[in-house]
């Protein structure tokens, strides 16, 4: 088994908009005197992927690098009028390119890297720069998106904000009356502290005078009826 340790990527090249075969291109290079196509797969412009010279062949697609690489092809890459270099890719072929150079690292784990024909050849070849495009490709994400589920506490916390406030029953005069020493202790003067006392003493002699009124005026309305 050929020891793999690279992909590169080729375009066919052909102009913008072209459809083109593995049947021609395999037609191409057996004009060339090759044995068949050199590329191992082929990505056509609506991004399926074809089959070309088996993976355990030493293609024919990289001069002085095809004994350990895996060649891959886009159709594409040239303009309309076949004069200049373009980036014809669809965004199929985007997306292809991408899956199938995952699937191929999952298979050959010796892989270290993609690169483009042009890195190893004066051409433009596959018209745009393929080895920057998928130099992290391997690299595991610095940046996790965050679980969408919320921890139990923050959950907790959201839970008893939704819950309406219960009514309050507390008797302002009597809870008032029993700060006023708590506050007076809180400082040090002696004196302050008496004053304090004495306030929380009128407050809830206040408190006991209103009950003591409460309970004559009903003896009273008791004694009229």
């Amino acid at each position: 088994m050929r020891k793999i340790d690279e992909i590169i990527v080729h375009c066919s090249p052909t102009p913008e908009g072209r459809d083109v075969t593995v049947k021609t291109i395999d037609k191409w290079h057996k004009d060339r005197g090759w044995k068949g196509v050199g590329y191992h797969w082929i990505i056509y412009r609506n991004g399926t992927v074809h089959k070309g010279r088996a993976e355990n062949q030493i293609g024919a697609h990289c001069k002085g690098h095809n004994a350990h690489s895996i060649g891959l092809c886009y159709i594409g890459g040239m303009d309309t009028a076949m004069k200049k270099p373009k980036d014809t890719r669809t965004t199929a072929q985007k997306d292809a390119i991408v899956k199938l150079i995952l699937e191929l690292k999952s298979r050959y784990h010796g892989i270290e890297k993609v690169s483009g024909h042009r890195d190893y050849a004066a051409k433009a070849c596959p018209s745009y720069d393929a080895t920057t495009e998928y130099k992290d490709i391997f690299k595991p994400n610095p940046n996790p998106k965050p679980e969408t589920e919320l921890p139990d506490q923050v959950e907790d916390v959201i839970e008893d904000a939704a819950k309406p406030a219960k009514e309050s029953k507390t008797n302002w005069f009597a809870l008032l009356a029993g700060l006023l020493p708590a506050i007076g202790q809180a400082f040090s003067d002696w004196r302050v502290q008496i004053v304090m006392l004495g306030i929380g003493a009128v407050f809830a002699a206040g408190v006991l005078y209103r009950l003591h009124w409460k309970r004559t005026e009903a003896r009273k309305a008791q004694k009229v009826i």
